[in-house]
């Protein structure tokens, strides 16, 4: 009645209609815009997350190595410290002896004076002494020449030990950025996958307010359609009561995955044929099967795609036309998804039906990047 007083009314009401069509155009183009955005993003960030992950372990064994490092040169380090606190003494020990020989030296000296006799003996003893004291400041030279080693091979371990921690320090810093990037993107990906939850919560509900009898599976979304309602055994014909069966439930179902809501998330509608094992004489069981379950299919798209049906039964927009058909497909199965019943039996009843579901974008995708997450 609306679309009648509007055929009636003048020229201006049909300009209206006309801007009004070319403004839910231009909205089309912008949520398209916006899906094939966000599949950009979530590209980057799977490519971001990893190249992140890569590097983490990339810089996990660097420090490792680094660390394993630092751990052996603190033990040469004791070593040296060690090996240097032994020379030290033994210097020490060294000088004390010197000392103790110049005295002794000294004193056989003054004693030359007044016992010329024993001259040749305190001459032979202060040879000796001499000899000893050569050796003595020979090893003492020996002993700091090594002491110089060491010293500078623990001024150069030092300064290694030092530049280890400062990369260490700073792989400490490039894994808590990557960690900082990899929450981003988880929750970025949760908030992907809750979708899925609120667009099956969102059917239910429409269906109980509807008073629709039907079950919406809670993992998948899927919808089955009682295919003896639909179609009569071996017929691609809609039934009368099927055509009012998806009167009252495709309105309800298109509400919300074409809402405002939830289109910019919806990749596909899919409209899914399926049929129960029984064969036709002088045919391929499988391949009769498929055919007849791809023409129930399409006799379900062929009804609800009709243009009047669409915009009368639907109530679409041309937006939500176009919208409408781009996602929706139409496939049969055969009998390659059978029902059974509690005694492994094959439920021949349940198995012909019609199934609806719908996937999201990047559905697998997300799906696929949030294990990788996880573990």
């Amino acid at each position: 009645m609306k679309r009648l007083r509007g055929s009636s009314q003048g020229g201006q009401s049909g300009s209206f209609w006309l801007s009004f069509s070319d403004m839910m155009s231009v909205l089309v183009l912008i949520f398209i815009f916006v899906i094939f955005s966000m599949m950009f993003t979530l590209n980057e960030q799977e490519q971001k997350y990893k190249l992140a992950q890569e590097q983490y372990l990339i810089a996990e064994a660097r420090a490792k190595a680094s660390q394993d490092e630092l751990d052996q040169t603190v033990i040469i380090l004791q070593d040296a410290q060690e090996q240097l606190e032994a020379i030290q003494g033994e210097l020490e020990e060294s000088q004390m002896l010197i000392i103790d020989l110049r005295s002794e030296k000294d004193a056989m000296r003054a004693d030359l004076a007044l016992a010329l006799a024993e001259r040749d003996a305190l001459q032979a003893n202060s040879d000796t002494l001499s000899q000893q004291i050569n050796a003595l400041q020979a090893q003492i030279s020996q002993k700091q020449t090594e002491l110089n080693r060491l010293s500078g091979q623990y001024n150069s371990l030092l300064s290694s030990s030092q530049q280890n921690d400062a990369l260490l320090t700073q792989y400490k810093n490039e894994l808590a950025l990557y960690e900082s990037r990899l929450s981003e993107a988880q929750a970025q990906l949760e908030q992907m996958l809750g979708v899925k939850t609120q667009i099956i919560r969102s059917l239910s509900d429409a269906f109980k307010r509807n008073n629709i009898q039907v079950d919406v599976d809670e993992e998948t979304g899927a919808i089955v359609l009682p295919g003896a309602a639909l179609f009569d055994s071996g017929k691609t014909e809609l039934k009368p009561e099927g055509m009012r069966y998806l009167d009252r439930f495709l309105p309800v179902y298109l509400s919300v995955l074409l809402s405002n809501e939830f289109r910019p998330y919806v990749a596909e509608i899919i409209i899914e044929g399926h049929t129960d094992s029984t064969a036709k004489q002088g045919y391929d069981a499988f391949l009769y099967n498929l055919e007849l379950s791809q023409e129930r299919a399409l006799a379900v798209a062929s009804y609800v795609l009709d243009d009047t049906y669409m915009r009368n039964t639907l109530r679409l927009s041309n937006s939500g036309i176009a919208a409408f058909k781009k996602v929706i497909s139409a496939a049969g199965r055969s009998f390659s998804s059978l029902k059974y019943n509690a005694d492994g039996s094959e439920n021949k009843e349940a198995s012909r039906r019609v199934e609806i579901k719908f996937s999201l974008i990047d559905e697998e995708s997300v799906y696929a990047t949030r294990q990788i997450m996880g573990s």
